[in-house]
């Protein structure tokens, strides 16, 4: 079960809406907004500093710095 559930995290749907983008979009202002990088525990960006990622490490980091959390859509 927890195969089939890392599996499907991984997946990425880039047959995405403008609706998918704009929701993706907003989440992440929203994620970012909160953000302080001065709070006790707050998580580094340095994760975010590379010329790029995958979509499966993209997604963690921002789950991890943001607590973003997008469907495969929004991460298409």
């Amino acid at each position: 079960m927890l195969e089939a559930k890392n599996k499907n995290q991984l997946k990425v749907d880039y047959n995405f809406s403008p609706t998918d983008e704009v929701n993706a979009m907003e989440k992440l202002r929203i994620g970012s907004e909160k953000y302080d990088k001065n709070a006790i525990g707050a998580v580094s960006l340095d994760g975010f500093d590379c010329e790029e990622l995958n979509p499966s490490d993209f997604r963690e980091l921002l789950k991890k710095v943001f607590n973003v959390v997008l469907s495969n859509t929004e991460l298409g």
